[in-house]
C-alpha cells in the first residue's frame, strides 16, 4: 500500500510538473520588442488665457510608439496571463481652430509609460487583452495664436483594449489591433494652460520575443 501511494504520488508530481513546464513554456521567451503606429483623434480642449477662454480644436494625428516589454514565468493563476511594459511614444496633431478662427500651429506629446497587460489566453491563436498605463508626457506646442510656443510636462495615463494573433508562420511573434484612450493631464505654457488633451487611437502593433 505505501509503495502503490508513493507511486501514485510521484505520478501525480511528474504530471503537475510537466503540467506547469507547459504552461510556462508557452510563455517563453518572457521578454518582447513591442512598436505600434496608430491614428490619432484628439478631442477639442478649452485653451485658458488671462481673461479669455477658447474652444481649441485639432485635426486628425498619429502615434508611434515603442516598448520593451516582460511576461512572467509563474504557472499560478492570474500571474500566467499579465505582462508588464516600459513605452515610449511620439503623438502628433495639428491645430485646426482657436475659438472657432482657423489657427496655425502642431501640439507633439512624448510619453514615457508604464504598462500592465491582461491577455486572454486560449487555445486559438488569437488573445484578447486589456491594459492601463501611467506616466509623464512631454506636452509642447508651437508658437500659434494666443501662445508663444513652449513645453510642459504632466502626468499620464492610458486604458488599452485589442487582439493579438500570433501567427505559426511566424514564431515568437504577435500582431495587434487595437485601441488606445491616451490623456495627458492640463499642460501649462507661460500663462496659458490647456485643459486635459484626450486622444482616441486606433492602432496596430507588433511584438516580437526575445
Amino acid at each position: 500500500m505505501n509503495k502503490l501511494l508513493a507511486a501514485t504520488s510521484a505520478l501525480a508530481l511528474t504530471t503537475f510538473a510537466s503540467q506547469s513546464h507547459a504552461d510556462s513554456a508557452q510563455r517563453w521567451p518572457n521578454w518582447y520588442v513591442g512598436v505600434s503606429g496608430a491614428a490619432t483623434f484628439l478631442q477639442s480642449s478649452d485653451l485658458k488665457t488671462t481673461g479669455a477662454t477658447n474652444r481649441t480644436t485639432f485635426d486628425d494625428g498619429s502615434e508611434e510608439t515603442v516598448s520593451l516589454g516582460y511576461m512572467p514565468s509563474s504557472a499560478m493563476w492570474p500571474f500566467s496571463n499579465l505582462r508588464i511594459e516600459a513605452e515610449g511614444g511620439y503623438h502628433y496633431n495639428t491645430i485646426n481652430g482657436i475659438g472657432g478662427v482657423a489657427a496655425p500651429g502642431s501640439v507633439r506629446i512624448w510619453s514615457y509609460m508604464g504598462n500592465l497587460y491582461y491577455d486572454f489566453r486560449n487555445s486559438s491563436q488569437w488573445t484578447p487583452y486589456v491594459g492601463a498605463g501611467a506616466g509623464d508626457a512631454n506636452v509642447g506646442i508651437s508658437k500659434t495664436t494666443g501662445v508663444n510656443g513652449s513645453s510642459d510636462s504632466v502626468f499620464a495615463y492610458q486604458f488599452l483594449a485589442g487582439i493579438s494573433y500570433a501567427p505559426t508562420s511566424i514564431p515568437q511573434t504577435e500582431w495587434d489591433l487595437g485601441y488606445r484612450y491616451f490623456t495627458a493631464t492640463s499642460p501649462t505654457f507661460g500663462s496659458v494652460k490647456l485643459d486635459d488633451i484626450r486622444t482616441n487611437e486606433a492602432e496596430i502593433g507588433a511584438k516580437f520575443r526575445f
